[in-house]
């Protein structure tokens, strides 16, 4: 076991090296890491990305909040699981600095640095990929989708739209290192993670892909209980064998040296709470096939609507009272459940799929020519 610590340790204290280069080659850079970062805030991504998507197109919407669920669920069960520390936080609590001789390094500390969850896998950079990756996917057979023939720059295409993700990836686990919130082997694995994930959620050949998207609302439905039940019966297992599931929110405030920087949305079970309502306001509005036949609305309606809705969110958010732990966590559960209620059955039905919206004008002309013969 000492060997495994040892070993930890040394690709911490490595990673935190690589930090501090960050750090000193780009000095001042604050504000567009910070920006950067934010292309990874899973926040943004259920509140606004979504609405915006359903907008465009409610398969890819589905396909983003599918993924954006499993995702976060898995990666804050996996930080549980693993339990590596902050580089923030890490290196003013280890002592492999005192023990070899070394200078204690100094860590810049930004607004976005004191996050509170544990630090591997990156949820930010896992978050990335699988959102990145649904978004690369879309383009691509939006592009193919134009013209009957196959296009004879589609392969340049491709390889632009998959080289511009990779870039951006990449970016985006420097902007988590540059603010000291992660060592790049929690980076690395939040990528390595978060690829494969949207590939097996949203691909046509993958059998998990066919079976979300033709389940019953019963099957979804228990699914959603699953990952709750999952989610605290891994916050009370904790407890049971003598962990603190809250030992990283201690170590925060113990080393961000502002508490202001300190917020309760990056906490392992604000995540779990907002995955699980997520999940069941998903199974609820479910299944599928049936929000195919929705009256469709405009596309710019439909952004305004999204727009709107952001807005309204963040207004709520801010209004939920914190001094009672038990009321704040179940508000953000029922608003959470809310939102794909409202996205999947007040918003655009897909406009990328001319078949299924012939059938569905088909299907609603019959059922209209019935309904006048029996009044006839």
């Amino acid at each position: 076991m000492s060997i495994l610590t040892n070993a930890r340790e040394e690709v911490n204290r490595l990673g935190v090296s690589v930090i501090v280069s960050l750090q000193n080659t780009f000095p001042g850079w604050d504000e567009f890491f910070h920006a950067i970062t934010e292309l990874g805030n899973s926040t943004h991504s259920f509140t606004l990305l979504i609405p915006l998507a359903a907008a465009l197109d409610l398969q890819l919407a589905c396909d983003l909040l599918v993924v954006c669920i499993v995702g976060e669920w898995s990666n804050t069960l996996l930080k549980w699981f693993l339990m590596e520390g902050r580089p923030y936080w890490w290196v003013r609590e280890t002592e492999i600095y005192e023990k070899n001789g070394l200078p204690l390094p100094v860590l810049q500390q930004t607004s976005h640095t004191c996050e509170t969850g544990a630090g591997s896998p990156s949820g930010h950079v896992m978050h990335f990929a699988v959102v990145g990756f649904v978004l690369a996917k879309w383009l691509i057979a939006k592009y193919e989708s134009r013209s009957k023939f196959p296009r004879p720059n589609a392969p340049l295409y491709r390889q632009c739209i998959w080289s511009v993700f990779a870039m951006m990836l990449i970016i985006v686990a420097f902007s988590r290192m540059y603010i000291a919130a992660h060592f790049p082997h929690q980076c690395l694995l939040g990528a390595a993670l978060g690829i494969p994930l949207a590939w097996g959620l949203t691909s046509e050949s993958s059998r998990v892909c066919s079976w979300w998207k033709n389940a019953s609302r019963g099957k979804l439905l228990g699914i959603a209980l699953l990952l709750t039940l999952v989610a605290f019966g891994g916050y009370w297992l904790q407890k049971a064998v003598g962990i603190d599931p809250q030992w990283s929110v201690k170590l925060a405030f113990k080393w961000c040296k502002s508490e202001r920087n300190l917020h309760v949305s990056t906490t392992n079970v604000f995540s779990l709470v907002r995955d699980c309502g997520s999940a069941f306001g998903f199974a609820i509005a479910c299944p599928f096939s049936k929000r195919l036949m929705n009256k469709r609305l405009s596309i710019p309606f439909g952004i305004l609507l999204a727009l709107l809705l952001n807005v309204a969110v963040r207004s709520v958010q801010k209004s939920i009272p914190t001094a009672n732990v038990i009321t704040f966590f179940s508000a953000h559960f029922f608003l959470h459940a809310s939102l794909p209620l409202l996205v999947l059955l007040y918003f655009p039905k897909p406009s990328s799929d001319p078949e299924r919206n012939n059938s569905g004008t088909n299907l609603r002309r019959t059922s209209n020519r019935q309904s006048r013969a029996k009044n006839d």
